[in-house]
């Protein structure tokens, strides 16, 4: 497996989202191996952990085995994933009253995103620092399943979250994730949420485009355009993030009266990304028809920028 690091999570970034567990990269195939980068992800139901997927050796090939979230985390083939997935059980967050505690030494979180009712640990975890990412087979992963482990299998547990799928989805859909583009070294190892952000906090930060019609004034007059749409945009972006705080902070109201369906984070999930993807685009349509209205060659910058 390549060597890669969670996205680091700073005061603008919104990682991770109440609820949400880290779930690391891996490799995948459909007639190539590619490779899905890690990613957080919303637990399918409070108590929920996340088991990786891990590939073993078998009649002489090779089977990929789907994780799976259960209130116990089971066997993942010995795989030393890193961020809290060592080979065996999983310590990088823990469960509390219904809210996620994370260990902040093999995750990169900040505590000023957190809920109140979440905490911060740290607890170091050893790894194995091996990156082999299969068990069995010559040259791999020699570990075998626990009885515990074994009896987490038994136990009532879900698939992959739409989330994942998505996320798998896109990366079998980019040509340089796959192995025999990259050899190895895939471009995209990982993300702060799978693919499409959710929140406006967490779009690209909107470009100005350089202008320059060989007219000083009308460079100045054309500048100031761009810098009135911006200023709009951006006041728009944070309009939307207040209005979805708002639907968050009213989930985690109902979570403290114990009115909390925990399906109902995962609702507004897909609306928010929805309402964020449409202001994204929107905001690209605007600056494009404001260049072609200025001048029609400066358009075309707008789309290399993009």
């Amino acid at each position: 497996m390549p060597a890669y690091d969670q996205p680091v999570c700073n005061s603008s970034d919104i990682c991770p989202l109440d609820g949400y567990l880290w779930t690391p990269g891996y490799w995948a195939w459909d007639g190539d191996y590619y490779w899905v980068p890690g990613t957080w992800v919303f637990a399918p139901e409070i108590g929920d952990l996340w088991t990786p997927g891990y590939w073993s050796a078998t009649d002489g090939g090779y089977v990929f085995h789907e994780g799976y979230w259960a209130e116990t985390v089971g066997f993942y083939g010995g795989i030393d994933y890193s961020f809290g997935y060592p080979g065996h059980g999983f310590e990088g967050a823990r469960w509390v009253d219904g809210w996620l505690h994370y260990n902040s030494a093999v995750n990169h979180v900040n505590a000023v995103s957190l809920s109140k009712k979440q905490k911060l640990y740290n607890t170091p975890v050893k790894e194995s620092g091996n990156r082999v990412s299969y068990n069995g087979g010559p040259g791999g992963i020699t570990g075998r399943a626990t009885p515990a482990e074994e009896a987490a299998a038994r136990e009532k547990r879900n698939g992959p979250t739409m989330q994942q799928r998505e996320n798998a989805w896109f990366a079998h859909l980019d040509p340089l994730q796959h192995l025999t583009a990259n050899n190895g070294a895939p471009p995209l190892l990982s993300e702060p949420l799978p693919h499409l952000a959710i929140h406006p906090l967490q779009l690209p930060d909107i470009q100005h485009i350089p202008i320059h019609t060989g007219n000083a004034e009308l460079d100045e007059k054309y500048r100031k355009e761009q810098d009135e749409l911006i200023a709009k945009q951006e006041k728009e972006r944070k309009d939307l993030a207040v209005k979805q705080d708002i639907d968050r902070l009213n989930i985690n109201k109902e979570r403290d009266a114990n009115k909390y369906d925990p399906w109902e984070m995962e609702d507004v999930r897909p609306r928010h990304e929805v309402e964020t993807q449409v202001l994204y685009y929107k905001e690209r349509q605007q600056m494009r028809e404001l260049l072609l209205r200025q001048q029609p060659s400066l358009a075309d910058q707008m789309r290399t920028a993009n």
